[in-house]
C-alpha cells in the first residue's frame, strides 16, 4: 500500500537532517519504525498552497520509555503526480527533549555495561537495529524490577 502513494523517490526532512529514499529505501525505514509498534493518528489535515499540512500524533513503547508519549508534530507533504515526494517535519509540540535525551543516554550507558552485544543500537537504522533497541528497553526495564 505504501508503494502506491510514494513517488519514485522521497525526501524526509527532520530539522537539519535531510534523508533521500528510493521506494525500497523508504520501505527499509518503514520496517525500522514498525518494530516500535507506533500508533499514528491524524489530528488535523489542511490543504495549503498545493501542500497538505497535518498535525500527527504517534504513540509507541519507545516513546513511552523516552517519556514523550504521545509525540505530536506538524508535517508538510508535497506531491508530484498525485504521489508523496517530500515530507518535512515542521516541529514537535510539547516534546521534552531534555528528558528524552536523559532516558536515551541512560539506556545507551546501561547497554555498554550490561548488554554489549546491543551496543550501537541508537545509530543502527535497520530493522535489526530497531529490534535491538526494543530488546534493550525491555531488558533495561526488567533489570530495574529485579
Amino acid at each position: 500500500m505504501v508503494k502506491s502513494v510514494i513517488a519514485d523517490s522521497l525526501t524526509l526532512v527532520e530539522g537539519d537532517y535531510v534523508m533521500q529514499y528510493s521506494r525500497v529505501g523508504f520501505y527499509r525505514h518503514f520496517q525500522w519504525d514498525s518494530v516500535f509498534k507506533p500508533v499514528y493518528k491524524v489530528v488535523s489535515l489542511n490543504d495549503v498552497d498545493d501542500q497538505m499540512v497535518s498535525t500527527i500524533s504517534v504513540s509507541s513503547p519507545k516513546f513511552k520509555f523516552l517519556m514523550n508519549d504521545t509525540l505530536v508534530s506538524k508535517h508538510e507533504f508535497t506531491f508530484e503526480s498525485g504521489k508523496i515526494r517530500h515530507i518535512e517535519n515542521k516541529g514537535f509540540i510539547d516534546a521534552d527533549w531534555k528528558l528524552w535525551n536523559q532516558q536515551k543516554d541512560t539506556l545507551v550507558n546501561w547497554v555498554k555495561v550490561n548488554r554489549r552485544k546491543l551496543d550501537g543500537l541508537i545509530q543502527d537504522m535497520t530493522k535489526q537495529g530497531a529490534v535491538n533497541y526494543m530488546t534493550a528497553i525491555e531488558q533495561y526495564q526488567k533489570s530495574k524490577v529485579e
